[in-house]
């Protein structure tokens, strides 16, 4: 079975966004762990996370509705201090067995986003 695009993004999003280990991935997406772990690494391969960033500040940036008035960091992409004690995982796995599909058109229940760092012009 072939998976969607769409469905591989949206299991690979889920993952990124809700702290669930790629093991674990529901299996309401759709599609296999297999094929959902094999294209993020091709999509980071090809540098599409940062490309992708820049496209939405774009259009946004067009639009007039960038507030840079503020700025979340996301402290699993912040850089720490080499030597610096770790404190460990602080969070649960974020999985759940009714994981958002696909095609679910609710609000997406996360608190951070992989398109939250900063990048350079």
């Amino acid at each position: 079975m072939k998976s969607s695009e769409r469905a591989v993004f949206t299991a690979v999003v889920y993952v990124l966004t809700s702290g669930c280990a790629w093991r674990h991935l529901p299996p309401t997406f759709g599609t296999s762990l297999a094929t959902v772990h094999r294209r993020f690494t091709a999509w980071t391969e090809a540098d599409l996370w940062r490309r992708l960033h820049r496209a939405v500040l774009d259009e946004l940036g067009a639009k007039d509705e960038v507030d840079l008035t503020s700025a979340i960091i996301d402290a699993a992409s912040a850089r720490t201090k080499r030597g610096a004690p770790s404190p460990g995982r602080s969070r649960s796995p974020g999985c759940s067995a009714t994981a958002a599909s696909p095609s679910d058109t609710s609000e997406p229940a996360h608190t951070s986003s992989p398109f939250s760092a900063s990048l350079p012009p």
